[in-house]
């Protein structure tokens, strides 16, 4: 997880991959064992730092690819 935000009752958790090849899936790039290590992290995070156990979490991730002299950011809630 790279950036933990915080939206009214929201907790958002972000994982920002930089692609550097534009064929491959944006799917592929998080495979099922990130997403096990995001949750764990996210979970060790809620259990230190919040008080909420019913705290509402959103997990996101930003995409940033480059073209020539010019960068993309494609942002997935």
């Amino acid at each position: 997880i790279d950036i933990i935000a915080h939206k009214n009752d929201l907790l958002i958790f972000v994982e920002v991959k930089w692609r550097k090849n534009p064929l491959i899936d944006p799917a592929e790039l998080i495979g099922p064992s990130k997403q096990k290590k995001i949750i764990s992290v996210a979970k060790e995070f809620l259990y230190h730092h919040t008080e909420n156990e019913d705290a509402v979490c959103r997990f996101d991730v930003a995409l940033v690819e480059q073209n020539n002299n010019s960068i993309h950011l494609q942002y997935i809630e």
